[in-house]
């Protein structure tokens, strides 16, 4: 495909509906750090140093967990409505820009093609990018929030909490390449297998004119075989990763317990 489609843009496009995201994010971030100071005012009530009843205790709590609900409600219901857009837009795009190409242009290259791009690299993007932008965008908050709080205890124990939370973000970037490369030969087999389905079930009747069903079924298991094969390297080469990742994560509470 000729015309370059930018996926930034699809955020810029939506501008309203990210920044109802972003705002009700913070929120959400915010009601982590009431949460901590209304736990601290019940270990206050229970050991008698604070000067608090239970009423009003069991108020604070009442409207945390509201404040928090809502918040959190509202987050997600920006998110569900950034996402809706920019898959809708961006198959739009994909689709019309298939559209503009020439006949000659078109018949290049076998339907199957196109049929791969809107639906695997279309899936692609959006669980690879769209859907993790937002994700990155509320745990950043809810860090930032949770950093916050820290300082009101301690700043040793901020500067130790990020020093540690540096080292599983380091996994994506020793890996990031290697796995691209692996997802890449994968959607490249997903369009050969695309391809040889169309053709297979588009010449159904020749099939079993000429009686060479299980000829054609052969085919077919060796192509799905070699497209599970592509899904299989790609789990096998992030496995190990995700097993370091999980022992960073207990590393890094242990030393933050210490």
């Amino acid at each position: 495909m000729q015309e370059q489609i930018f996926v930034h843009g699809y955020f810029e496009r939506n501008k309203g509906i990210l920044t109802g995201f972003v705002i009700f994010s913070i929120m959400s971030g915010t009601s982590y750090m009431l949460w901590s100071f209304l736990f601290e005012q019940a270990s206050g009530f229970a050991g008698g140093t604070a000067d608090t009843s239970i009423q009003q205790l069991c108020l604070s709590a009442g409207l945390c967990l509201l404040y928090f609900v809502v918040s959190q409600q509202l987050m997600f219901y920006f998110q569900r409505r950034l996402l809706k857009q920019i898959n809708t837009q961006l198959k739009q795009d994909v689709f019309h820009a298939l559209m503009k190409k020439g006949v000659a242009k078109f018949t290049e290259k076998n339907s199957a093609v196109y049929l791969s791009v809107l639906n695997n690299d279309v899936t692609n993007l959006e669980n690879n990018y769209f859907a993790k932008i937002p994700e990155i965008l509320q745990n950043g908050f809810v860090f930032l929030t949770c950093a916050g709080v820290l300082c009101y205890y301690d700043v040793r124990i901020v500067c130790l909490v990020i020093l540690t939370a540096l080292l599983p973000v380091a996994v994506p970037f020793l890996i990031g390449e290697k796995l691209s490369q692996k997802t890449k030969a994968l959607y490249e087999e997903l369009e050969n297998y695309n391809r040889k389905l169309k053709d297979w079930l588009g010449g159904f009747e020749v099939i079993h004119s000429f009686q060479v069903e299980d000829e054609v079924k052969n085919r077919f298991a060796k192509s799905a075989e070699e497209v599970e094969k592509r899904r299989y390297e790609g789990r096998r080469y992030q496995n190990p990763y995700g097993i370091l990742t999980l022992l960073l994560t207990y590393l890094i509470l242990s030393i933050q317990l210490v």
